[in-house]
């Protein structure tokens, strides 16, 4: 989950149901409206494959949120997904350099450099 300071809301993406290597996995995205409480679909043009705790930052430049990896069953992703706020539109991304597959990531988005910092994971 990241939040978008411009709306004041919070967007999530995916997650598990039941059981931790059984469950069902989504591929969702939800906004939470922080002045009114209250959660939103969002029906978006080609999302990522369904998986959990993928790294998540909000990129305030260019008002979009980077995704990265992420779990599905027992094998962990090196997927990069690009959500454009403005469109509701997802786009893999392939950048030159990426590290290997990994879930439960730490990112940032740093505004001075307008770069994504990426740290640790499983």
């Amino acid at each position: 989950m990241v939040f978008n300071p411009l709306e004041a809301q919070g967007i999530l993406f995916g997650g598990r149901a039941h059981g931790f290597f059984g469950g069902k996995y989504f591929n969702d995205l939800w906004v939470l409206d922080a002045a009114t409480h209250t959660w939103m679909s969002i029906k978006n043009s080609d999302p990522p494959e369904p998986h959990m705790n993928p790294g998540m930052v909000y990129d305030s430049a260019n008002h979009q949120i980077i995704l990265f990896g992420g779990l599905v069953k027992k094998d962990r992703l090196g997927d990069a997904w690009v959500f454009a706020i403005s469109d509701n539109h997802c786009q893999e991304r392939s950048p030159e350099y990426s590290p290997p597959p990994r879930s439960d990531t730490g990112m940032v988005y740093d505004e001075h450099s307008q770069e994504v910092i990426l740290f640790g994971g499983y």
